[in-house]
């Protein structure tokens, strides 16, 4: 998956300027990889263009139910009384899962043991199955898990709640400044010219703020995050600090 990622990446960067050739980017290949990775064959900075973010995504952060926690405040204590003796599992190493939950242990000053799975499928199992405690990973994937009752939903990573689950709190509710949310934008390659670039985020907003299409999303816990081409920059910058400075502090690094 991450070849193919990087294969697309680097023949879309080489594509004609045109506004025909377009890239959809996410939190992941756009924020995280470029400290994730120790070379990568192209730069998200100077390699592409930002036209516009398509939607927000939040994570879901849910437990095993067999912890004796049902709110945020109570798995924060008792991950204070047993620190280092509960594990967490990602869907693999440096993913916004993985270090969304590096971002909540730093914010609590706890540590877990990381057990990294090839994905989400094989995470959730292993939670159902007793042998992980605790994950944060995209909500659109494992809320049908959680509706089921096989594992335990305690917040969401995002600043404010879901229309998906409304009586459900942020993660921020508990602890203070916490917020890690998914996303996925539109890219084109460098030098597109800027006429160009706005037709297309004009274009991204009139669709992704259509009532149907906003309701669609929200039925998954997505949200349209339209913005301007030069906000959607400064965004994306942003979120390479804030992302690159999370794998600085896990210490990972893929060769």
């Amino acid at each position: 998956m991450v070849q193919e990622e990087v294969s697309v990446r680097r023949s879309s960067r080489k594509a004609p300027p045109d506004g025909y050739t377009l890239v959809l980017g996410t939190v992941s290949t756009h924020a995280i990889n470029p400290a994730l990775y120790a070379k990568l064959p192209f730069s998200v900075e100077t390699d592409f263009e930002p036209i516009s973010p398509i939607v927000r995504l939040p994570n879901l952060l849910v437990i095993n139910n067999r912890l004796p926690v049902k709110t945020v405040a109570e798995l924060v204590a008792y991950l204070k009384a047993n620190d280092g003796k509960v594990n967490y599992g990602s869907a693999g190493n440096g993913t916004s899962g993985h270090l969304s939950t590096v971002m909540f242990m730093k914010a609590i000053g706890v540590t877990m043991t990381h057990i990294p799975f090839r994905g989400t499928a094989d995470e959730m199992a292993a939670m159902v199955g007793g042998h992980i405690d605790l994950a944060i990973d995209s909500m659109t994937t494992i809320w049908p898990i959680a509706k089921a009752g096989d594992v335990r939903p305690l917040a969401v990573t995002t600043p404010q709640r879901v229309r998906t689950a409304p009586d459900l709190p942020t993660i921020g509710e508990t602890v203070t400044g916490y917020e890690a949310i998914g996303w996925q934008g539109l890219f084109a390659p460098a030098k597109t010219p800027r006429p160009i670039v706005e037709e297309l985020a004009a274009e991204v907003k009139r669709i992704f703020l259509q009532p149907e299409l906003v309701t669609a999303l929200q039925n998954v816990g997505g949200e349209p995050l339209p913005m301007s081409p030069d906000e959607f920059a400064r965004f994306a910058q942003s979120e390479r600090v804030k992302w690159g400075a999370v794998v600085r502090d896990a210490g990972i690094r893929i060769e």
